[in-house]
């Protein structure tokens, strides 16, 4: 198993992408704008967690959260980096939020517990048996950013992908 976290949207005070399991897109993801984009330092809370691979563990509990998350491990200088639910940047803190629907204007992703609890329901089991790798990266094109949008509405809405 693998996670993938494609970036289309980089807002100025949001970053938006697409979390894909196995090569398949499945959620929509919010984090914090990307100032690392433009030259500047990633901030604790503040920005989003730089491109890469990474490596996520089960964090055992979140107090905030009262629930165990999925937690991004080796990002250099920063720890405690949690996959978790929110709808707004000011939800982010420096963390990775999931979703299924999204809006950039302003920045939002819907639905988030359904969608916390469902990637919760595919990674955990798998996570306790073998490592589960992330990889985060921008978008190469325009094309590939509708294409990911088009091809996750489609399993959400339950139309025919051609």
């Amino acid at each position: 198993m693998r996670l993938d976290l494609v970036r289309f949207a980089l807002l100025p005070r949001a970053t938006l992408g697409v979390l894909y399991l196995d090569g398949e897109p499945r959620w929509f993801t919010l984090e914090d704008p990307d100032r690392l984009v433009v030259g500047l330092q990633k901030l604790p809370r503040e920005t989003a967690i730089p491109t890469g691979r990474y490596a996520l563990r089960r964090k055992a509990w979140s107090p905030r959260f009262k629930q165990s998350l999925l937690e991004v491990e080796g990002v250099p200088g920063f720890s405690d980096i949690l996959i978790h639910v929110g709808n707004f940047p000011k939800d982010t803190q420096g963390c990775i939020l999931v979703g299924q629907t999204v809006s950039c204007d302003p920045p939002f992703i819907g639905a988030s517990a359904s969608a916390i609890k469902a990637l919760h329901d595919l990674v955990f089991p798998v996570i306790e048996i073998s490592p589960v790798p992330l990889t985060i990266e921008h978008a190469p094109s325009a094309l590939t950013r509708l294409e990911a949008m088009f091809a996750l509405w489609s399993r959400e809405s339950g139309e025919a992908t051609a």
